[in-house]
């Protein structure tokens, strides 16, 4: 099955609403799709042009991904257009989120 190919978002797509707004995420994502907080503020991302899911700062540093960049597939290490990112628990291994099919 083959893939197709997108290009990067060149202009801020996260705003971060607070006593000082920030806009961030230009140039990170392709296809940003679900979003999600864990408990020490940080964003989670699923983007489905990436393949992945992204954690970042509440700046907008890119910290983690879970899934190869532009690599789709079906494997524990892999991810096929994710579409959400679940809140993370005390149960959650290693900090990471529990993906949501």
């Amino acid at each position: 099955m083959a893939f197709k190919t997108f290009k990067d978002i060149k202009n801020p797509v996260i705003t971060v609403l607070s006593f000082n707004p920030q806009a961030w995420g230009d140039g990170a994502l392709i296809m940003p799709h679900g979003l999600g907080i864990d408990p020490d503020g940080n964003v989670w991302v699923t983007d489905a042009g990436r393949h992945q899911a992204i954690k970042f700062s509440p700046e907008g540093a890119e910290l983690a991904a879970i899934g190869l960049r532009a690599k789709p597939g079906h494997d524990l290490t892999h991810l096929c257009k994710p579409s959400a990112v679940r809140g993370c628990t005390e149960s959650c291994s290693r900090g990471l989120p529990r993906l949501q099919p």
